[in-house]
């Protein structure tokens, strides 16, 4: 039999978002027969009060080594006979982050999770190094248009994503030297069919699940709940997110609107969609660009066949798949196909399961884990 590849997977840290849920379906899926996994985070345990570590014992609980970069990394000091070599015969010193160094050539292949992982170790890292590390990106520029900024574009790298070949183009502009590998966002489908149910009683009741942030479009979902509720006067928005809304000033915003009595913060759920089911929910708003929904976090509500509707952050993308995941850039429309969900029991359904089966063909990750393993190798 050949011998396992020793893969290792970078990552920023253990907590419950999309990037580390990227990982942990990753790990959940490759073969173990195949592959020896580990992984280096960047973040030690328990360094932000408000996320807890969630993924680290699932991690463990599947056989996966845990190292963290403050262990691997440390700062090698030459010994006084290293230093008189250097002065009268002119050899070179050994490297600094020599233990750093030793540790990554121990693998096969290093997979950096997310974009934004890459840059922190690529200063320390040989050319050798470097030809076997591959990131995948996990944001789209048109959410966080620095994630690039940290890389030199004539450099050679090679990339991982979901992204389609003008939608590459379009992330990776300026780069003039890279690989590029197809892998889309995937998750285990455990559900055999679509478990949401329309209501048709009771006040309508809307969610968002995202992380608050500058960067995730809340205030317009705010000002597309104020043009509804002149259609559906009983109708509460559930926000579904770490982060606080106060200081981000959401709450303002929901003030000036006069929706005060109409958006609820609920925080962090640990369980979207029990959640979703457990508050009645009847539609779901999410942000999404190059026509694809924008993250895990619409897959899982996609497994249940509640229905969604999306605000296009690439509004001259295309498109593809708009049948299953609709996409608007024109609040008026957005507004107009929410009041149409929300109206009609039987359209509401049938858009759930197109996400449904959308989802459990085209990212189910036991389809496509083959596509990571081809990359792996």
């Amino acid at each position: 039999m050949a011998a396992k590849r020793k893969v290792l997977f970078l990552t920023s840290e253990f907590w419950q978002g999309g990037a580390q849920r990227h990982l942990y379906e990753i790990d959940k899926a490759l073969d173990r027969d195949r592959y020896t996994k580990s992984i280096l985070s960047l973040r030690g345990l328990g360094t932000n009060q408000s996320w807890d570590d969630h993924y680290y014992s699932k991690h463990l609980e599947l056989g996966t080594e845990i190292f963290f970069l403050e262990q691997v990394n440390t700062i090698r000091i030459p010994t006084i006979n290293e230093r008189i070599k250097r002065a009268v015969l002119g050899r070179k010193l050994p490297p600094e982050r020599e233990s750093l160094l030793q540790f990554l050539n121990s693998y096969d292949v290093i997979l950096c999770i997310g974009e934004y992982t890459y840059p922190h170790i690529e200063r320390w890292i040989t050319d050798e190094i470097k030809a076997k590390c591959h990131i995948a990106i996990v944001n789209s520029i048109v959410q966080v248009p620095e994630n690039y900024d940290r890389y030199n574009k004539s450099q050679k790298y090679n990339f991982i994503s979901g992204f389609q070949k003008e939608e590459v183009a379009f992330e990776l502009n300026g780069f003039t030297n890279f690989g590029h590998s197809f892998f889309p966002l995937s998750i285990a489908c455990n559900h055999e069919k679509a478990l949401w149910k329309p209501h048709t009683t009771g006040s309508k009741r809307i969610g968002i699940f995202t992380r608050l942030t500058p960067n995730k479009p809340i205030d317009l979902f705010l000002f597309a709940l104020h043009l509804l509720k002149d259609k559906v006067t009983d109708i509460v928005l559930n926000v579904y997110g770490n982060g606080d809304p106060v200081a981000l000033g959401f709450t303002r915003s929901v003030e000036y609107l006069a929706l005060n009595k109409n958006v609820v913060f609920k925080g962090h759920q640990a369980d979207l969609t029990e959640t979703a089911l457990r508050d009645d929910l009847d539609l779901v708003w999410f942000h999404g660009y190059h026509a694809t929904p924008g993250g895990f976090a619409s897959f899982d509500l996609s497994s249940i066949g509640i229905p969604q509707i999306f605000w296009n952050f690439t509004p001259d993308s295309g498109e593809a798949d708009q049948d299953v995941f609709p996409m608007y850039s024109n609040l008026k429309d957005f507004v107009e196909d929410s009041y149409k969900i929300l109206q009609n029991p039987q359209y509401a359904s049938d858009l759930g399961q197109r996400q449904f089966d959308y989802i459990t063909e085209k990212r189910n990750i036991r389809k496509n884990v083959f596509l990571l393993e081809a990359i792996l190798g």
